[in-house]
């Protein structure tokens, strides 16, 4: 930068620059999404704290015209490592589950740690991206570098505000009922690329009156074919989803919604 600009305590300049092509979201990029290299990202707060992760929303701002966009800054934290064998639950291939890499997960040491998380962000990426494409109901992915994730952003009503989760909605039986139709679309259309989210719940499932309903926190999805609980985690997923609408008054027959998705696995 030729402007000797003085960062303050909680901005940095935009990481859109610094990462490749390959750590950026599926093309081609949503106009809103800032691509500046004079840009600066603003940290504005943390939205959600959590065992293995936080969650911060970010302003990025164009110097130059003042055009700017709130992104999702989801970082996984270093340490507090829960278990390895949440990366061989999966059920796919992983790089470092053999050899120095993988004792080193196991002993928990602070290059174990490192590479977890840094798996785990990884992997959330990838899926959040093969979703979108899919037209899965997830924020669009904008960019991965490290440990950071940084995505759309699903407000309430005010902007500034995160949309609740599905458990705290208030919702008409109308929007109830397109609630559940875009949910279940999703899962089964996760379920024909071979997979289920694998811990989904009213919890992890935003509501947004301009965006509806979108999947969030995605890093430990399952191969429902290659991993030998893969349906019974698809099974849960469906039973989670569909109790938290009948919870909600709609009539929902959750085995039926399970049988339709081994159908889109199978498909």
């Amino acid at each position: 930068m030729d402007d000797p600009y003085v960062l303050g305590e909680f901005e940095r300049w935009s990481t859109w620059p610094q990462v490749s092509d390959a750590c950026r979201g599926p093309q081609p990029w949503p106009e809103w999404v800032i691509q500046d290299d004079d840009a600066l990202d603003c940290e504005l707060g943390l939205v959600r704290g959590g065992k293995e992760e936080d969650v911060f929303l970010i302003r990025r701002i164009t110097a130059s015209s003042g055009r700017s966009c709130l992104l999702a800054a989801k970082r996984y934290r270093p340490g507090n490592v829960t278990s390895a064998r949440n990366v061989v639950f999966n059920g796919r291939d992983r790089v470092f589950q053999h050899g120095r890499d993988q004792r080193a997960i196991s002993r928990k040491s602070k290059y174990g740690q490192f590479l977890m998380k840094t798996e785990w962000a990884d992997s959330e990426f990838r899926f959040l991206c093969e979703f979108w494409k899919a037209g899965v109901a997830v924020p669009y992915p904008v960019q991965i570098n490290g440990q950071e994730i940084l995505s759309e952003w699903i407000h309430g009503e005010d902007p500034m505000s995160a949309a609740p989760r599905l458990v705290d909605a208030q919702l008409s039986r109308v929007e109830v009922a397109d609630c559940f139709d875009v949910v279940r679309e999703s899962v089964l259309s996760m379920a024909r690329l071979g997979y289920a989210h694998g811990d989904l719940s009213a919890y992890n499932i935003l509501y947004s009156q301009s965006r509806g309903p979108v999947i969030i926190d995605c890093p430990q999805v399952v191969d429902v074919v290659l991993n030998p609980l893969g349906m019974e985690v698809l099974r849960r997923d469906c039973i989670n989803v569909s109790q938290a609408f009948i919870s909600k008054g709609l009539d929902v027959d959750q085995e039926v919604f399970f049988a339709d998705c081994v159908a889109s696995v199978f498909s």
